[in-house]
């Protein structure tokens, strides 16, 4: 997709509509002509560099679009959202890890796991190219009502992910 800058903006596809000159408009993208896009204040058209998004920023300066190193703020802005996100799965996993939590944890040893590596995600290299452990699944068991003999699956009674929910009685 085409990109044009207006006055010196950063660069984005062409609106539907442009005034000419003349103080007439056109709307048809598919029909401007590039002595119309000029005549209108646009500039263009220009296409992102290649580049490693994982070491690298495109930045729009006005007349062209340059690639360069993310700067140390950058970095630190990223580990930041990165522990940001890592503090909410763990304190969404919170629950895996209480001995008085009312259902029974089946894979409690592979949330141990997977919380440790939460723990560990600052000790990558590179916070523009994190590796996250993947969450284990809590198969929920199936909670009989004796009353009428009807199956409810936990999952159903109490939304773990952010604890509301009713409780079994």
């Amino acid at each position: 997709m085409a990109l044009y800058s207006y006055k010196n903006q950063h660069p984005k596809p062409l609106p539907n509509r442009i005034r000419l000159p003349n103080g007439f408009t056109r709307t048809d993208v598919s029909t401007f002509t590039e002595e119309e896009i000029i005549s209108a204040g646009y500039t263009g058209p220009y296409t992102y560099p290649s580049h490693d998004p994982t070491t690298e920023k495109i930045e729009w300066v006005g007349v062209g679009f340059t690639v360069r190193p993310h700067n140390d703020q950058e970095i630190e802005n990223q580990w930041t959202a990165i522990r940001n996100q890592r503090d909410n799965l763990l304190k969404e996993s919170d629950y895996t890890q209480v001995s008085d939590y009312n259902f029974e944890i089946t894979n409690a040893e592979e949330w141990k796991s997977y919380r440790q590596e939460l723990r560990d995600i600052t000790l990558q290299s590179n916070p523009f190219d994190i590796t996250w452990p993947i969450m284990p699944y809590n198969q929920p068991e199936e909670v009989i009502d004796i009353a009428d003999g009807s199956g409810t699956s936990v999952e159903e009674v109490i939304d773990i992910a952010d604890g509301s929910g009713t409780s079994i009685n």
